[in-house]
Order: structure tokens, then sequence, then C-alpha cells
């Protein structure tokens, strides 16, 4: 029968788009140990406000602490984007 769609048949992916899909998923693979890395460093960070809060008020522990709650959120926010980026790639 002419005209029937095949199940199984996908259409055919240009090599332009599967040479940007491949560049995509590099650079995503290059943001994975940065990403890494300043994800501990704010786990640090945070670490070193809860050293620093004892009895009584410490202003310096509270910044430390916002600074790097700030960061925290931030890099959550990235990391949401850099699953997506791999969620694209992999479909």
């Amino acid at each position: 029968m002419r005209g029937t769609n095949r199940p199984g048949k996908r259409p055919r992916v240009s090599s332009n788009a599967e040479r940007r899909l491949r560049r995509v998923a590099t650079l995503a693979l290059d943001m994975e140990e940065p990403l890494r890395e300043a994800k501990a460093y704010v786990r640090a960070l945070m670490l070193v406000s809860w050293g620093l809060m004892g009895p009584g008020p410490n202003d310096d522990a509270r910044a430390i602490d916002a600074v790097a709650g700030a960061a925290a959120a931030r890099l959550e926010d990235l990391e949401r984007q850099w699953n997506g980026i791999w969620a694209a790639v992999r479909r």
C-alpha cells in the first residue's frame, strides 16, 4: 500500500544536526567537572559558616552562610539546565 506510514521508520537527521548535537554534548561534558567542583566549594563555605556559628550573634558566619546559600541556589538552577541539555541530547 502506498502512502502508509510504516512503524519503526524514523526521519533521517541531517549530518549538520548530528554535528551540532555532538558539539552540545561535548560542551555539556566539559561543564560537568566545574559544576561539581563549584558545588563542593559552596558546600565547604556552608560548613565554614556553620562552624563559625556559636553562642551569640556572629555577623561573619551569617554573611558567609548568605553567600553560600545564594551560590547554592544559582548552582541548582545551573544543574537543572545542565540536566535539561542531557535530556535534549538523549531524545
